[in-house]
């Protein structure tokens, strides 16, 4: 799955790129990562955005497979993705954004995110496929 690919959710609309961009690196810093501005003006926003979350991902490669690895207690292990998107300090919209686009890059269950975000009340185009397993 390549980075470009994967845009689940919006983080405001009628922000320009830059405003976007800016609004994800405060969450990731809310998170607690450094924000190191590059020396090189040729760098983009959007490397610097990727090899962020590239941070995130390396961190939940061994909780995605262990979720995966786990019996499904609901539906794509939507529950198990849910306590994951909401256990960091910082509750915003903006910060569960960039955990639920990690975990996606890491491996997870895409759907199994989507409900978990779904349940937050942040919605992806079309409704989250709840079934009884």
């Amino acid at each position: 799955m390549s980075n470009a690919n994967i845009n689940l959710f919006s983080i405001k609309k009628g922000l320009s790129r830059e405003q976007r961009l800016a609004t994800i690196k405060k969450a990731l810093i809310k998170l607690g990562f450094k924000y190191k501005p590059t020396k090189s003006e040729e760098v983009s926003n959007r490397e610097e955005f990727d090899q962020a979350i590239n941070g995130l991902v390396r961190g939940f490669l061994p909780i995605v497979k262990s979720i995966e690895a786990s019996i499904e207690m609901t539906p794509n292990h939507s529950d198990q993705y849910l306590n994951v998107i909401t256990c960091a300090k910082d509750q915003s919209f903006n910060t569960r954004v960039v955990i639920a686009t990690a975990l996606i890059k890491a491996g997870a269950n895409e759907q199994g995110v989507e409900c978990a975000m779904n349940s937050l009340g942040i919605y992806k185009k079309g409704d989250c496929d709840e079934k009884e397993i």
